[in-house]
């Protein structure tokens, strides 16, 4: 088999590690670690080298081997540590002395120890017990990340080179485990060790891998179903199990199940259960069910550990060649997971809850393999069983909705575009928060919510809108989205004791992450974020502020607040008044920049109400506003224009601006609801002088 183009590059940046030493590579599932391992292996043992190839799972084991067998040329001498005569051609053992014999003898072709992570223990064993054994070319360690965390200690023993001594490891994995040493107390293994794994000299993402067209892109459908749809179902079959039998949760997983091979046409979907009992279980009625949503037929099989690699065989065949125009669904209980050849499917469904990130990215890279033919993405279904009388926040709430946060979270982890669009959306969600503008927020299009109540639908996407960002994203990126509302309209980073009017100490965050900055625990991907911020800096702010006069300043933030607070009159026009003084105040304060330590709380909080009125009115593009400030004006210096001793200037004066009144409220019709007596008054009489000056003419 020829490598591709991406399989090329990993093995070239394994090569850079030199002859001897560590590497790890991280590609997401389905894109070839195990050629990639192969191959670099071959290359480093040479002829007759000693390779050992560690996987996590017996049927994984027999797979490789397999592989190993028939695609290497002139084969390779074989050895299985652990106890599988079915098999085939090599052996098969865990006891250390044969471990030893094997590594110990000659050979013409290249050794292959293939031994899962929990019999590993017996090949340090043999070498404890044989100090002259010749030591490992090559060690490839694939699904890595089980060798990593506080409870792996057994698996990890590979990463030791006293207890087994090996030139070269390799570790590969889609999962990297990344486990922070806490207070050190721990005795702790983390993929980020490279004393451990190496440097990391390879990474494919999963969005990378979708974008290379090497897998298929997906949607997730989080399918909403109701008490009432799952009854119905129960009332209208016959034969129907009972409810000690089955569950209204599996029932309203079946029910999901149906509406997605209805609303994607999906043909291939696997199933993950919890436990065996429950995967029967839905095995045996989901034709039933699922003839009630769907007129597709629909064929169910069950795997499990206890299937024979025959039986498991024959389920994965009748998945990759549905019948004509029918569909079939394969449940299992950690059988089709990690390193499993599922050679078609294009949908994965999460039957029971499935909260361990790395089980749901392997479970997902099932169905993200490319297969001839496919031009539609895979399809991740989220069943949501909606009890009587529960609400959409009580769904969220409850347990039994931690299976969707736990898929949601881990694409995030390991899809860069997830994480972008979630990023996004929470510094989009903070921005609304600072400027108090109700606008749709940005929300990943690859998540789509079914059901056939559309109230219950739309108000699950609300409540789900919210509660993905805010569980899923660091509380960090809202703040971060007020900064950069705040800087984009004042164009400067706040005072140290700036706090917005809902009570954020903005100003307290922002120096914060200067402080943080300084002490080089900044994480990198902030550092990018804030220092896209028009006017951010590093170093000292220095403040520079405009004179401006405090007395009359004073007096309209006195005069904004009486009028903020009189629920007197009506609320358009105590709105407009608020409008006006906050017009008012920006050409005494430019801009509203001020010393805001210098002032009380009440004076930063009216001034930061009224920057938010001045930004919700367009910056000073508010057509009405401006008429109505113009209009004030021109009263003024009508009423001026007045007193002016000489009667012909004073009568054309009178008449100029009578005019420009007149081109702003055309034949001075005034809205009295948005204007005090005075300038009515004042309308009045420059119509009338205007009158009087056109009938003399």
């Amino acid at each position: 088999m020829q490598p591709r183009p991406h399989q090329i590059e990993a093995l070239e940046a394994i090569r850079t590690i030199g002859p001897a030493g560590r590497a790890l590579t991280v590609l997401a599932c389905g894109t070839g670690k195990t050629l990639i391992g192969r191959l670099a292996a071959l290359e480093r043992a040479g002829e007759t080298g000693r390779i050992m190839l560690l996987v996590p799972t017996k049927p994984l084991l027999r797979q490789t081997y397999l592989d190993w067998h028939h695609d290497v040329e002139g084969g390779v001498d074989g050895l299985l540590v652990y106890s599988d005569p079915a098999v085939g051609e090599a052996a098969a053992t865990t006891d250390p002395e044969k471990i030893a014999e094997f590594l110990a003898a000659d050979s013409e072709r290249v050794r292959l120890m293939l031994c899962t992570y929990k019999s590993a223990a017996r090949v340090a064993e043999a070498y404890e017990a044989h100090p002259d054994l010749p030591g490992l070319d090559v060690m490839v360690l694939d699904e890595a990340h089980h060798t990593a965390g506080a409870g792996e200690k057994e698996a990890a023993v590979v990463l030791d080179d006293k207890r087994i001594p090996c030139r070269t490891r390799l570790s590969l994995t889609a999962t990297r485990k990344v486990h922070p040493a806490g207070d050190g107390t721990q005795d702790v293994v983390s993929m980020d060790n490279p004393a451990l794994y190496g440097e990391l000299v390879y990474e494919l993402t999963f969005g990378a891998a979708i974008k290379q067209k090497l897998l298929s892109d997906f949607r997730v459908a989080v399918v909403v179903v109701t008490d009432a749809e799952v009854h119905e179902v129960l009332l209208s079959q016959e034969g129907m199990p009972t409810q000690e039998e089955t569950t209204t949760s599996q029932i309203a997983a079946q029910i999901a199940v149906a509406r997605a091979i209805e609303k994607y046409g999906v043909k291939s979907i696997v199933a993950f259960h919890s436990r065996r009992d429950r995967s029967r279980t839905f095995t045996k009625t989901l034709p039933s069910t699922a003839a009630k949503v769907t007129s597709v037929p629909v064929q169910a099989l069950h795997v499990d550990g206890l299937s024979g690699p025959a039986e498991r065989e024959e389920a994965l065949d009748k998945l990759a060649h549905p019948a004509e125009g029918g569909a079939t669904v394969l449940s299992n209980v950690a059988v089709l997971t990690e390193g499993i050849d599922v050679r078609r499917t294009d949908s994965v469904v999460f039957a029971d809850p499935k909260t361990s990130k790395v089980a749901i990215v392997q479970a997902v890279g099932r169905a993200l393999r490319l297969h001839p033919g496919q031009d539609q993405p895979s399809v991740i279904v989220l069943p949501v069983y909606l009890a009587p009388g529960e609400s959409a926040e009580a769904v969220l709430a409850a347990s039994e909705f931690r299976h969707v946060w736990a898929v949601l979270s881990s694409l995030r982890d390991y899809d860069e575009r997830m994480d972008a669009a979630l990023t996004n959306a929470r510094v989009e969600l903070g921005e609304q928060e600072f400027s108090d503008k109700a606008q749709p927020i940005s929300w990943p299009s690859a998540i789509d919510i079914l059901g056939d109540d559309a109230v219950v639908r739309e108000k699950l996407h609300d409540a789900l809108q919210l509660h993905l960002l805010t569980g899923t994203t660091e509380p960090w990126l809202a703040r971060y989205g007020k900064l950069r509302a705040y800087m984009e309209f004042t164009g400067a980073m706040p005072t140290s004791t700036y706090v917005t009017p809902q009570g954020d100490a903005l100003g307290n965050f922002a120096a914060a992450q200067k402080r943080n900055y300084k002490k080089g625990t900044l994480l990198p991907s902030r550092i990018e974020l804030l220092e896209a911020l028009p006017g951010w800096s590093w170093g000292k702010r220095q403040e520079k502020y405009p004179e401006f006069d405090n007395d009359a300043f004073m007096a309209k933030v006195h005069e904004f607040m009486a009028v903020m607070r009189d629920r007197s009159v009506d609320d358009r026009l105590r709105n407009m008044r608020m409008v006006k003084l906050a017009y008012e105040v920006h050409g005494i304060v430019p801009d509203f920049k001020y010393p805001a330590s210098k002032y009380k709380a009440f004076v930063n909080n009216a001034v930061m109400a009224m920057v938010g009125l001045w930004h919700r009115t367009g910056k000073g593009s508010n057509t009405t506003v401006l008429n109505i400030l113009q209009g004030e004006k021109l009263a003024k210096d009508f009423r001026e224009a007045g007193q002016m001793a000489d009667p012909f200037l004073r009568s054309q004066r009178m008449r100029s601006i009578a005019k420009q009144f007149e081109a702003i409220y055309p034949n001075f019709e005034v809205d009295p609801s948005l204007q005090e007596a005075w300038l009515l008054e004042e309308a009045a009489r420059m119509k009338e002088h205007l009158d009087t000056y056109t009938s003399s003419q």
